[in-house]
């Protein structure tokens, strides 16, 4: 089973969340919840990251030609 869409995908989440927190940033700073826009951006590095490990592992599992 391939890994880096599902990363991608996980990925895009994050990004609509950072892009949301963005939107409600006055009510999510008066509910003392302003934390949540730095989550949100880490979790897009992070998955940015981690979709590209697995591109990467993906082609060199997947890239292999079977001998038969």
């Amino acid at each position: 089973m391939r890994m880096a869409p599902i990363a991608a995908i996980g990925t895009l989440l994050w990004a609509v969340a950072l892009v949301l927190t963005q939107i409600f940033r006055t009510e999510l700073a008066d509910a003392g919840r302003e934390w949540w826009g730095a989550c949100a951006l880490t979790g897009v590095i992070i998955g940015l990251l981690g979709t590209a490990g697995m591109a990467v592992a993906d082609k060199r599992h997947f890239g292999k030609k079977q001998d038969d």
